[in-house]
């Protein structure tokens, strides 16, 4: 009975301990934590493996190595997570020594994993080294791991640090042979490759493609399109406040998405559609566009509209229709204003906008009490698909575009220096 007693005695000490212990994790207290599993005569792996995660997030290498040297005395191997860790933490720290001597006592220990072997490619794009960062990669493919989007990302990001924005292009290329689709972190990697060289005209094109593909951009593509243009501040104000709308209109298109996926599961039947206009979805306001953005910027909207529109219809054609008939009631209200620049009446962009809709045959009204607003019926939108037209505005947007920064570079650079520019936009017009 005593031994019994003893066992549980020694069990619940344990067991206070492990509660000790992740109660400073979870409090990034590291040092305590580590006192508590040196406490233990044979604490197992994941104590260590838990110790090192946080010694990745403090990017402290040193007491990461006397972690690993006090296993390898308490007789732990180390996992293929240890050596991952111990992997990140050497990339975070550009220590491509101390990462060629855990990949080699790793690889005669565990059988590496795909995250060990993203680590070590993210190791040698720290220092620019994009041939080794190659030769991991394809080792890994050899291997049998199926591509993933992490890696290539890594392999475009040390192709950039490396001033190699072609190669970086070459691997954007190759991962979408690989079926792969481009994220966010891919085409800012990509837009990074030529803006951090000053090579203006490709990082405009690259933006371009972006927002065709339908990329919201974030933070890091608002600095990114910054620097870019750092040489020609009005051209890169103009870009930034697009860059500014297209994530307030993604704001507000996810706000719709979540208002049809509540009424539909009947979770908030009394809502009403674009409550206050700040948040209003069905209100899209273009000042601060330039001809070309405020295309872009109605293009995506028409289009997320009418697709709901489109789904609503299906839904209730298979009986699933949930409170959303206040949906094909509203109007659709476009804000082109009347700037300083309107002539006779009419703001810069509502000609644009109108001559946008005729093109597309949308039916839209102006309101009298509002002469810079035109309102769209969502009724309308049902019939918006029309791909052969809307490929033929996307076209229309590229050539405004184009000439827009052909005129740009002109001023800034002057007529003989932006002859290059000159001849590569009027090709990429007439193709």
């Amino acid at each position: 009975r005593s031994r019994d007693e003893t066992s549980e005695a020694m069990a619940a000490h344990r067991m206070d301990v492990w509660r000790t212990f992740r109660h400073l994790l979870r409090q990034n207290k590291m040092e305590e934590a580590w006192k508590e599993v040196q406490k233990q005569s044979k604490p197992p792996q994941w104590t260590y493996n838990a110790l090192l995660g946080l010694c990745a997030s403090r990017k402290d290498l040193d007491a990461a190595q006397r972690l690993t040297e006090e296993m390898r005395e308490k007789g732990l191997r180390g996992d293929a997570y240890t050596f991952g860790t111990l992997l990140d933490i050497c990339s975070k720290t550009r220590n491509i020594v101390s990462a060629r001597m855990i990949w080699e006592k790793a690889s005669k220990k565990v059988k590496p994993n795909h995250v060990m072997y993203n680590a070590m490619i993210s190791c040698h794009a720290q220092v620019k080294d994009v041939k080794n960062a190659y030769r991991v990669h394809e080792e890994k493919l050899a291997k049998g791991f199926p591509p993933d989007l992490v890696a290539f990302n890594t392999l475009m990001s040390a192709c950039a640090r490396a001033g190699e924005p072609e190669n970086a292009e070459a691997v954007f290329l190759e991962l979408q042979e690989r079926g792969l689709k481009p994220n966010l972190v891919t085409w800012n990697c990509l837009l990074d490759a030529y803006g951090r060289l000053g090579k203006i005209d490709d990082a405009y094109r690259i933006w371009t493609e972006m927002k065709w593909a339908n990329v919201i951009p974030d933070k890091v593509t608002e600095t990114t399109l910054a620097e870019a243009f750092v040489s020609s501040p009005a051209f890169a104000t103009s870009i930034l406040q697009e860059v500014q709308r297209m994530r307030e209109a993604d704001t507000s298109a996810a706000g719709l998405r979540e208002q049809i996926s509540m009424k539909k599961t009947g979770l908030s039947a009394s809502m009403e559609w674009g409550v206050g206009e700040k948040d209003n979805v069905f209100l899209l306001d273009l000042h601060g566009f330039s001809k070309a953005g405020a295309k872009l910027a109605l293009l995506e909207r028409l289009d997320a509209l009418s697709k709901i529109a489109r789904q609503i219809k299906v839904d209730k054609l298979v009986g699933r229709d949930t409170a959303t008939r206040g949906f094909f009631h509203k109007k659709l209200i476009l804000i082109t204003g009347q700037g300083k620049h309107s002539d006779a009446g009419d703001g810069v962009l509502q000609e644009v906008v109108a001559e946008m809709l005729n093109g597309l045959q949308i039916k839209y009204s102006r309101p009298r009490w509002n002469a810079g607003r035109l309102h769209v019926p969502v009724s309308n939108l049902a019939h918006y698909t029309s791909n052969a037209i809307v490929a033929e505005e996307w076209s229309e947007i590229l050539r405004g575009a184009a000439f827009r920064y052909v005129g740009v570079m002109t001023v800034a650079l002057g007529f003989t220096h932006s002859i290059p520019a000159l001849l590569q936009w009027c090709t990429l017009t007439i193709e």
